[in-house]
């Protein structure tokens, strides 16, 4: 049987902390090996769509995504097809469902309220981010199991030498198994995504803070 190797976790320039661009990204994920990548931006679905265009040059599937900031922390909407507009945690989930998508929880001890709430109602759990500590992670991954939830990795990658940090292994392409090959990204590559985000935040010093960070729909 096939195997195929995923990253379902990246950022774009069009998260405020990024400034990779979709079609780089998709030639580096194929360059380090992957199949399978998935852009899902801070309250954006344009990073996975400008992607979707370039999948065929470079051979790999692109799934749709979003990383949605509800009222309880992130939430990851994938293999969806619109925009989700809810920022209500239960309808978030909700939504991305009545697309057909899955609603993942990632790094759940990271910015998150209610975590086993939220666990409970997503389908998968995040049990390995590279941007988190090992603690975080291990928690993670704990919660999965006492949950019964099925679990998935992700590089979270916001800089280009994080793509494909984190590799997920599937015997096809719909079927996660088990996150591999896991690096930690280290503390250059998450301030330097730091340092991204406030220069665009500087740009945004007359948006409300709720509107910048998605609470409000645009």
């Amino acid at each position: 049987m096939s195997r195929y190797k995923a990253d379902l976790h990246l950022h774009s320039k069009y998260s405020f902390d990024s400034f990779m661009e979709p079609r780089k990204i998709l030639k580096l994920a194929k360059k380090r090996g992957l199949d399978l990548i998935s852009i899902t931006d801070h309250n954006s679905l344009r990073g996975s769509l400008d992607a979707k265009r370039y999948r065929k040059e470079f051979d790999i599937e692109v799934w749709l995504g979003e990383e949605v900031y509800s009222d309880m922390g992130d939430i990851i909407g994938l293999r969806i097809s619109e925009p989700i507009k809810s920022r209500a945690w239960e309808e978030v989930i909700d939504e991305i469902r009545a697309q057909g998508g899955i609603a993942i929880l990632p790094h759940p001890f990271r910015s998150h309220k209610s975590v086993r709430a939220l666990a409970e109602h997503c389908d998968v759990v995040e049990v390995f981010n590279g941007r988190c500590s090992i603690k975080e992670n291990a928690k993670a991954k704990r919660l999965a199991e006492k949950l019964g939830k099925p679990t998935l990795g992700g590089s979270d990658a916001h800089v280009y030498t994080e793509i494909g940090k984190v590799v997920n292994s599937f015997d096809d392409i719909l079927q996660a198994k088990k996150a591999m090959d896991v690096k930690m990204s280290n503390s250059l590559e998450r301030t330097l995504s730091y340092v991204i985000r406030d220069v665009k935040r500087k740009k945004w010093k007359n948006i409300p803070r709720d509107v910048a960070w998605g609470l409000k729909p645009r």
